[in-house]
């Protein structure tokens, strides 16, 4: 990390929250793209104003639309290729990479990263971030070349008409910040999440909003009016599909989702002065909100990085050459729990190999598993010799074709998987740390590529 890892974690919580991520490649993006916007806008603009025919301005958030039409139907087809159910999530692991994909929150679509950076001679040097690679060969090949297209002309015009949005709001930093922000959610989840992810919708209705009011007064009218109405007739079926369609009553989606309308009912607030009393408890009401609702959620995982590793933690660093594991608590005893994290070369916010637990909570240490092979690396054989975790065949539970069923249970020496409530940042890194040993466990027994599919539910992101 640049700087002081202290404060860079807190800066990547802080901006984390506009994207509701822990992936370092959508920050990076996010400050890029904020970078390359502010300075055109703040040095350019004022000198172009040169006004964009009014129905050339429909073709960005055409654009946007038909690519996130594309990431879901790139799922679809993904999905029918390897017979595997709706109603669940998939790790995807092909040798060393693996990559997430889900129908509320879909990577497939990244192959378009995987295509970009290939041209660019750049696939060697991103390994750090996911660029959806391992699904390249389960996609119609044209799909990546049709989402980088995509991609690169949403960007073009994003800028193109950058000014004459500006000029219509008298340059005001609330009008930018509205339209990079929902451009730029309607961008991300066109490779990143989908068109049924929290942040599509929000976001595309903000940016259609922007697009079609003549200046901030008819912005703030449409949006009360026929874009506010559209959002909530077109919003309610979705929610309904977050509820339903996981195999676990609920969704991890509404809280980002509250979070990210709150976020833009502020910016809308602010697009002009609040002039009237309603308006101001409006802004009032809605920045408590979002500090409260980032406050909870530090309080909750994050602040937990900053605590001290004392008498009560156990750290386990694991060996995924040998597969052992090595108590290392005594060593890290006074350190950060970033800082342990950091010593052992793991990423704090989504580790691989250090499990780290207070022995205050119980936890729970078994997990059902399903593991679908499609690929061998020769003749598969049995397990290299381990003594961190047991399997057990059980009954199958969905049907899913040439696919193997576990009931996978940690040994009593290392911490558990889960916490009793999941609610808490150990349990979420632990739970990374298992998928990855568990993925390093079948590469090694034989399986060059092959799909885990964990239980779904608080740990679908």
């Amino acid at each position: 990390m640049i700087g002081s890892p202290h404060a860079a974690l807190k800066i990547h919580f802080l901006l984390g929250k506009l994207l509701y991520s822990t992936s370092n490649g959508a920050i990076y993006f996010l400050l890029c793209l904020f970078i390359s916007t502010a300075l055109p806008a703040g040095f350019w603009c004022r000198r172009n104003e040169r006004p964009v025919r009014e129905s050339r301005l429909w073709l960005l958030p055409l654009v946007l639309l038909v690519g996130n039409l594309v990431n879901i139907w790139s799922f679809l087809v993904y999905r029918k290729l390897l017979d595997l159910p709706l109603r669940t999530h998939f790790y995807h692991w092909s040798d060393n990479l693996n990559s997430f994909c889900y129908l509320l929150h879909n990577h497939t679509a990244k192959t378009a990263l995987a295509l970009l950076t290939g041209l660019l001679g750049l696939e060697k040097k991103v390994t750090a971030f996911d660029t959806g690679q391992v699904f390249y060969a389960h996609v119609p090949e044209f799909i990546p070349w049709t989402l980088a297209g995509l991609l690169l002309s949403a960007l073009g015009l994003f800028l193109a008409f950058l000014p004459q949005v500006l000029h219509r709001h008298q340059y005001g930093f609330v009008a930018f910040l509205l339209y990079f922000f929902s451009f730029s959610g309607c961008l991300k989840s066109m490779v990143d999440g989908g068109p049924l992810s929290y942040r599509f919708l929000p976001s595309f209705i903000v940016l259609l909003s922007l697009l079609a009011a003549r200046d901030t007064d008819d912005l703030l009218r449409q949006c009360r009016q026929r874009w506010g109405i559209l959002f909530a007739v077109v919003m309610l079926p979705v929610m309904i599909l977050w509820h339903f369609l996981p195999p676990e009553p609920g969704t991890t989606a509404l809280a980002p989702f509250v979070f990210l309308c709150v976020f833009f009912l502020l910016l809308l607030l602010l697009v002009k002065s609040p002039r009237s009393r309603s308006n101001g408890w409006g802004v009032v009401l809605a920045a408590g909100f979002l500090l409260f609702a980032t406050a909870a959620e530090y309080f909750a995982f994050d602040a937990s990085l900053f605590r001290t590793i004392d008498a009560h933690h156990q750290v386990v660093k694991v060996d995924f050459a040998d597969f052992t594991a090595t108590d290392v608590s005594v060593d890290c005893r006074g350190l950060k729990v970033y800082e342990t994290y950091l010593r052992y070369d793991n990423d704090p916010l989504k580790p691989k190999n250090l499990l780290i637990w207070d022995n205050r909570d119980p936890g729970l240490r078994s997990m059902n598993l399903i593991v679908k092979p499609l690929a061998y690396a020769g003749d598969s054989g049995g397990f290299p010799a381990q003594g961190l975790l047991t399997f057990q065949r059980v009954d199958k539970v969905d049907s899913i074709a040439n696919a193997l069923y576990f009931s996978i249970t940690s040994v009593s020496g290392i911490p558990p998987i889960f916490s009793s409530s999941r609610a808490s940042l150990f349990s979420r890194s632990n739970h990374y740390c298992y998928l990855h040993l568990l993925g390093n466990l079948f590469t090694a027994s034989g399986f060059r590529e092959f799909i885990l599919i964990p239980p779904a539910g608080a740990y679908a992101n």
